[in-house]
């Protein structure tokens, strides 16, 4: 004789294994991707700075080393740069996340969070080696070409998501810029000076922090809404 209850208790003992078995076959090939991403992009950098030290003639310590220690300087130089870069990274992470959690949900703001991201990368990788003031004008691009461009972007950012930005939470957003255009201001108008270069820094790093903020407020607004798009 078949027990209906018995029946039941069966199969939904053994619907978890199979949901589990599945899970983790649906993750295998992620794992795997992962991987492969994590040892080819850390074979790049390194590959890079051993033939970069080739090309100049340094050792290679010089570029897997921290700056402070290669100079000999103490660990505190370049503090607030410092800062300033790791802001912009973790702004670019999450805006990312966001966009593709939204991409995930099939909510509407994916391209804002993704170009939001692009950018927070651009100039965070921008600050960190020094693109526009050094590297850039070395092979020939002019900084204020290269400040032209980034000025570009962000305003075609504006204009293309301005919705969202009114939308959400928009006083960051515009102290963000006020600080941000504000150092660049203070960059292009005044000779330089010890003063000069703290002032435009410090306004900087204002701007970054609210930028960073900003997009870790829209981000946080976007996954709560998550659990009532599911529904």
């Amino acid at each position: 004789m078949s027990y209906p209850g018995t029946i039941r208790t069966s199969a939904s003992a053994t619907t978890p294994d199979r949901a589990g078995g599945s899970a983790q076959q649906t993750d295998r090939p992620a794992m795997g991707i992962a991987i492969a991403v994590g040892v080819g992009f850390t074979a790049s950098v390194v590959a890079v700075a051993i033939g970069f030290a080739h090309l100049k003639g340094i050792s290679v310590a010089n570029l897997t080393r921290d700056p402070a220690a290669v100079l000999g300087g103490p660990a505190y130089i370049g503090f607030a740069s410092h800062t300033g870069v790791v802001l912009w990274i973790a702004a670019s992470a999450i805006a990312f996340f966001g966009g593709l959690l939204a991409s995930q949900m099939r909510l509407p703001n994916n391209r804002f969070l993704y170009v939001a991201g692009a950018l927070s990368l651009l100039l965070g990788l921008d600050d960190l080696m020094m693109l526009h003031e050094d590297i850039l004008p070395r092979i020939g691009i002019p900084q204020m070409l290269v400040l032209l461009a980034y000025a570009s972007f962000a305003m075609v950012f504006v204009l293309r998501c301005y919705r969202e930005i009114l939308s959400g939470s928009y006083v960051l957003f515009s102290l963000a810029a006020l600080c941000l255009g504000t150092s660049l201001l203070i960059d292009l108008a005044l000779p330089y000076s010890e003063l000069e270069a703290a002032v435009e820094d410090c306004a900087k790093l204002f701007g970054i922090t609210f930028w960073f903020l900003y997009i870790l407020s829209e981000t946080t607004a976007l996954v709560r809404r998550v659990p009532s798009a599911r529904q």
